[in-house]
């Protein structure tokens, strides 16, 4: 679901920084279970 995150990213630059941080958030849950 995180690359979801990165594409609206895209199309709403505004919100690229937060939706970064969110793509790295949502990594380490994945990671971590």
């Amino acid at each position: 679901m995180a690359y979801i995150r990165l594409i609206m990213a895209k199309i709403d630059n505004r919100c690229t920084n937060y939706a970064v941080l969110m793509f790295i958030y949502d990594t380490v849950i994945d990671i971590r279970g």
